[in-house]
């Protein structure tokens, strides 16, 4: 078993040619850096996605990141939440990318989503996750939005651009790289 704490799902696109995944490269790193171990799948490139789901995902997972682009393929990442909120039940779900920045409050409303990530989410992801297992404060976390214990629609602020400082090592072994 090859277990990880965080399995981050690109679901493809129509329009999407073959290219790294360097958005999720570097919430990798970004993970990797505060001791999370992650799995990394582009549909794209990875024909059997429900096979590593099984292969990343247990008992000590934390949660499951789905990147997600607007329009018709929407009903991919849809498929595949539903699968992980099935399989396995209690895990956290959380959706990002473009269709969550542009639309964080409508995407809230799928009982397929636990949480979203909207913008850059390096520093964000890391925080929620921190959150999930450490039962630390979620008010202070920009970006993100959930849905309260009153079933209220809550997304928090947004303190301007992200600053990533220093260099990021990308973790490029997280991915087959033979198809690119």
């Amino acid at each position: 078993m090859n277990i990880k704490d965080f399995i981050l799902i690109y679901p493809p696109t129509l329009t999407r040619t073959l290219e790294l995944p360097y958005g999720g490269l570097y919430l990798a790193e970004s993970l990797i850096k505060k001791g999370y171990t992650v799995g990394l799948i582009n549909e794209y490139t990875e024909k059997k996605v429900l096979n590593l789901i099984d292969e990343y995902a247990g008992d000590s997972s934390i949660a499951f990141g789905i990147s997600v682009v607007s329009g018709p393929v929407i009903e991919d990442a849809i498929k595949i939440a539903k699968y992980i909120r099935n399989k396995f039940p209690g895990k956290t779900i959380i959706w990002g990318g473009p269709h969550v920045t542009t639309l964080p409050e409508q995407t809230l409303q799928s009982k397929y989503v636990d949480y979203v990530v909207w913008g850059e989410g390096e520093i964000s992801l890391p925080s929620l996750l921190d959150h999930i297992v450490k039962k630390r404060s979620i008010d202070d976390i920009d970006r993100i939005g959930y849905i309260d214990n009153n079933g209220k629609c809550e997304v928090t602020k947004n303190s301007g651009y992200t600053t990533l400082a220093g260099v990021f090592q990308l973790p490029y072994h997280l991915l087959n790289m033979e198809p690119y």
